[in-house]
């Protein structure tokens, strides 16, 4: 589980919230070359949108987690779903093709490709879907401080 602490900035109407939180990325500010990396020239804060079921208020330091096996999982789909389409497209190919006069090899090469873009159509669709969206997202879990009054 990755956790990270940041500060909301504003809620949105469908239950996100803007959040800033320290950069955290691979590098992590190496200095290990005379030139140093993208990731340590570029600035430390980023603007990231997270699931707010807590109802976090802006000026709030909130604790934000995102579980590594739900991204694990989104991952999977994102990548094997249209693999496994490209090949069940190459296998069904040549049967389907020769059953509409193609050769096998351009019923293969045919069907592979439709099955491509349909795996590509089930990822735009996962993508978009509300429990996808929730469940891969970063979630505010507690608030640590509250806003400060002025």
């Amino acid at each position: 589980m990755s956790t990270n602490i940041g500060i909301v900035l504003e809620n949105n109407s469908d239950g996100f919230a803007n959040i800033k939180t320290n950069r955290s990325g691979a590098c992590g500010g190496c200095d290990s070359s005379s030139g140093h990396c993208h990731s340590c020239l570029a600035n430390s804060q980023i603007i990231s949108r997270v699931a707010n079921p807590i109802n976090a208020k802006p000026g709030e330091t909130v604790r934000v987690e995102l579980d590594s096996k739900e991204v694990f999982k989104g991952a999977a789909v994102l990548y094997l779903l249209p693999v496994l389409t490209l090949m069940s497209g190459a296998f069904a190919g040549p049967g389907i093709g020769s059953y509409i006069g193609l050769s096998d090899a351009a019923g293969s090469v045919i069907f592979s490709l439709v099955g491509l873009l349909f795996g590509l159509f089930l990822v735009k669709l996962f993508d978009r879907s509300n429990w996808a969206r929730r469940k891969l997202s970063p979630t505010i879990t507690s608030v640590i401080s509250s806003a400060v009054k002025r």
